[in-house]
């Protein structure tokens, strides 16, 4: 099997390792930026650093990685930092062998996609995107780069989900609804009506409560929600 690295610092990073393992295409030669370099995670060694990883994909014929990093943001800055110190880094796509994927689905390169997950027909995931366990995209679906459903999301027909954008635990979504980029739905919500860029919102039906920034932690605030029932 080709051997590959998972980067990330989080609990989430043993989400992403089991899932690999799950899916058995791969071998994880070991682990970026987990605990001290030397170290087991999760049975794996930690080999490095992200500045480490040029010397280490040259030494050990590594065929590329994944970055293992829940939050979208944090996403997108790891893979700068990775891009600059490793511009021809290969990252892969993972999805689980119990993720249902409908015809002429198109899934960009260093998505994750979980068990139980569907993608319905004609569905456009971009890149470093996350769909976590029993979320599901409805037909003609669209989400934007490092964007994510969260656990249980539900989402109706041609939703069009901002880069950047994450839909968070058991909240549903109707059918033709437009998401903005940067915009974060808390939990439980339901999706009646557009969510304009750089909001929080919440709520039956989810209404914008505020705005927010582009770096802003997400579940920290999906902590603090309370659901009103309007």
């Amino acid at each position: 099997m080709k051997k590959i690295l998972v980067i990330g610092d989080s609990n989430f990073t043993k989400v992403v390792i089991n899932l690999i393992e799950d899916e058995a295409e791969f071998e994880i030669f070991g682990v970026i930026d987990c605990l001290n370099v030397g170290e087991k995670y999760l049975n794996y060694d930690v080999v490095g650093t992200k500045e480490d990883i040029p010397r280490i994909v040259e030494e050990n014929d590594i065929y590329g990685g994944v970055l293992a990093i829940g939050n979208n943001w944090m996403r997108k800055k790891v893979y700068d930092r990775v891009h600059s110190v490793c511009s021809s880094f290969n990252f892969i796509t993972i999805i689980h062998p119990r993720a249902i994927i409908g015809k002429n689905v198109l899934i960009g390169r260093g998505s994750v996609v979980m068990a139980g997950v569907v993608v319905n027909s004609d569905s456009i995931i971009g890149q470093f995107c996350l769909l976590k366990m029993q979320s599901s995209l409805g037909h003609e679906g669209v989400m934007e780069n490092f964007s994510s459903l969260s656990f249980g999301v539900v989402t109706g027909g041609n939703l069009k989900l901002g880069a950047y954008s994450n839909i968070s635990f058991s909240t549903s979504v109707i059918e033709n609804i437009r998401i903005g980029a940067h915009t974060f739905i808390g939990a439980g919500s339901l999706v009646l009506y557009n969510i304009p860029k750089f909001s929080v919102a919440f709520g039956v039906p989810a209404k914008k409560n505020r705005s927010r920034e582009k770096d802003e932690e997400h579940f920290s605030e999906g902590h603090q929600l309370k659901m009103p029932l309007n």
